[in-house]
C-alpha cells in the first residue's frame, strides 16, 4: 500500500504538505518522499528510508530549507518517489500509489523503441512511478498519456502529478483507492486519507470518481477527464487500511467496523456460540493485543427500514408487515402463521415463558390475533437481536432473529426451512411461497 498528499496555496504550504504526507504514515514502512514548487526556484525534492526512523523525524530538517506554494508527497511501501521527469511534456513531477501485474510486459513493449532505457533499482526491477511516467510521455498530453496509461496497465494506478500550473490528479480506473480533495479560504488539497487534511483545516469538497482527472489550483478544481462508471473500490480500506477517521465514497471507517463488529456478534448470538457479552473492545492497530483502559462505544443502533417487496402466498398477493435489513426482508413469524393457515403447510405459534422461547408446531391450525397482518410498515423501526430462543416442534433451531415492536423477526428462507415451506422469487413475481412444495436451497 501506499499514501499520497498534495496542495497548493496563495501562500507557502510546506508545512501542510510535511503533516499532511506524516499523516499517511500506517499506509506505509520503507520511503516517504516530498517535492516542492517555487516560482522562483523551481522544484526541491527529498525522499528518506523510513524503514527504522519515522517520516516526520527524517524530514523535520529538510522542511526548513523548502518553500513554495504547491508540493506533492508520499508514504511508498515499495519504490522510492516522487520522481522528478523531463520529457516533450515539460518538467513536473510524479507519485503514484497502485499495483502494476504486467510491468514486465509493459518494459518489454517499451523497449521495443530503440534508443529507450529505464535506470534500474538494485534488484534490477524498474520503478514503478517511472514505468507509469514512461507510459504517460508516450502521448501529446498529459491526460491523454494518464488516461492510455490507466488503459494499459493490468492492475491500479492512483497517480498525483505537480507542474508549475497545478496538481493534476487521477485515481486509477476502478475506483480502487480513493482520491479527495479538500479546501480552505487560502488554497485546496488532494489526499487518500479525509481526516489527514481535516487535521489541518481543510473542509471536504470533492471526491473523484473511478478514472476521473483533475486539475487543482489554489481557487479550485477542474475535471480534465470524467469519471468512469465502473467502481469496485477496495473494501479491505474499512478493514484494515483505512485511518478510523477517514471517509470513503462518504463511510467513515469506525463506524463500518462498528457495524461489521455489530454483525458478527449478531451471527454469534444467533448461533447459540456468544450468549452473553460484558462489553465490545477494539483490537489495537496493526500491534500486539493489550487491555483497553476503558470499554469502547456501542455500535451504531440498527435502524429496521420499511421494505417495499412484494410477496405471493400460493398465487395469491399477500400484504404482511416487512421490515428492511443490511439488506434482507424480515417477517413477523406471526403473520407468516396467518397468511398459511389453512394449508399443508399451517403452524401455530406460542411462547413458552419458562424457556423465554418462541415454540411453532406444524400441522396445528393458528389463531389469528389482533396486530397480525396489518399491511406494509410505517416508517423505520429500531431493531435489536432477539434473546428469545426458537423452537419448532420441541426442538430448538438457528435463526437470525430481530426483534422490532415487541415482536420476533425473521428471514423468510429461515422459516421456510424450519416450517419445511418452499420459498422462491422471480423477477415477475418478486418474492413467493408455495405451500405444495417443500424447503429447497
Amino acid at each position: 500500500m501506499g499514501g499520497f498528499f498534495g496542495a497548493i496555496s496563495k501562500r507557502d504550504c510546506v508545512l501542510d504538505i510535511f503533516f499532511g504526507v506524516d499523516y499517511h504514515s500506517h499506509l506505509g514502512t520503507r520511503r516517504g518522499g516530498m517535492i516542492v514548487y517555487d516560482r522562483t526556484d523551481g522544484f526541491q525534492r527529498q525522499i528518506h528510508n523510513i524503514e527504522n526512523t519515522p517520516f516526520r523525524t527524517k524530514f523535520e530538517k529538510d522542511i526548513t530549507k523548502f518553500h513554495g506554494a504547491s508540493g506533492i508527497g508520499c508514504i511508498s511501501d515499495t519504490d522510492p518517489q516522487p520522481l522528478l521527469v523531463r520529457s516533450h511534456l515539460g518538467l513536473f513531477a510524479i507519485t503514484t500509489v497502485g499495483i502494476i501485474n504486467n510491468a514486465d510486459a509493459l518494459v518489454d513493449t517499451y523497449f521495443t523503441g530503440h534508443g529507450r532505457q529505464f535506470m534500474a533499482m538494485s534488484s534490477g526491477a524498474v520503478n514503478a512511478t517511472e514505468l507509469i511516467a514512461a507510459l504517460i510521455n508516450q502521448k501529446d498530453s498529459l491526460v491523454e498519456g494518464i488516461r492510455y496509461a490507466q488503459e494499459a496497465i493490468d492492475g491500479s494506478a492512483t497517480i498525483l502529478i505537480l507542474t508549475p500550473g497545478g496538481i493534476v490528479a487521477a485515481r486509477d480506473k476502478l475506483g480502487r483507492l480513493p482520491v479527495l480533495i479538500g479546501q480552505s479560504e487560502e488554497g485546496c488539497c488532494v489526499s487518500f486519507e479525509s481526516f489527514a487534511y481535516h487535521k489541518l483545516g481543510y473542509e471536504d469538497a470533492y471526491e473523484l470518481g473511478p478514472q476521473e482527472i483533475v486539475k487543482i489550483t489554489p481557487e479550485g478544481w477542474e475535471t480534465l477527464s470524467p469519471a468512469g462508471k465502473d467502481m469496485r473500490i477496495c473494501a479491505f480500506l474499512w478493514t484494515y487500511y483505512g485511518y478510523p477517521n477517514s471517509n470513503y465514497e462518504g463511510v467513515n471507517v469506525e463506524v463500518m467496523r462498528y457495524r461489521n463488529g455489530e454483525i458478527m456478534a449478531r451471527n454469534e448470538i444467533a448461533g447459540n456460540r456468544l450468549p452473553n457479552v460484558d462489553y465490545v473492545a477494539g483490537v489495537p492497530d496493526s500491534g500486539s493485543p493489550e487491555t483497553p483502559t476503558q470499554p469502547q462505544q456501542p455500535a451504531a443502533e440498527t435502524i429496521a427500514s420499511p421494505s417495499n417487496d412484494g410477496l405471493e402466498v400460493n398465487g395469491a398477493v399477500a400484504v404482511p408487515t416487512v421490515y428492511k435489513i443490511n439488506d434482507s426482508n424480515y417477517f413477523k413469524i406471526r403473520d407468516v402463521a396467518a397468511m398459511l393457515n389453512g394449508t399443508e403447510k399451517q403452524f401455530s405459534v406460542g411462547y413458552d415463558g419458562t424457556k423465554n422461547a418462541v415454540t411453532a408446531t406444524t400441522g396445528e391450525g393458528y389463531d389469528r390475533q389482533s396486530g397480525d397482518l396489518e399491511g406494509p410498515a410505517k416508517g423505520g423501526r429500531s431493531a435489536d437481536p432477539s434473546n428469545d430462543a426458537i423452537y419448532v416442534n420441541g426442538e430448538k433451531i438457528t435463526a437470525e432473529v430481530y426483534k422490532i415492536n415487541g415482536s420476533n423477526y425473521f428471514k423468510l428462507r429461515d422459516l421456510g426451512k424450519a416450517l419445511n415451506f418452499y420459498v422462491g422469487w422471480s423477477a415477475d413475481r418478486g418474492m413467493y411461497i408455495e405451500t405444495n412444495k417443500a424447503y429447497s436451497e
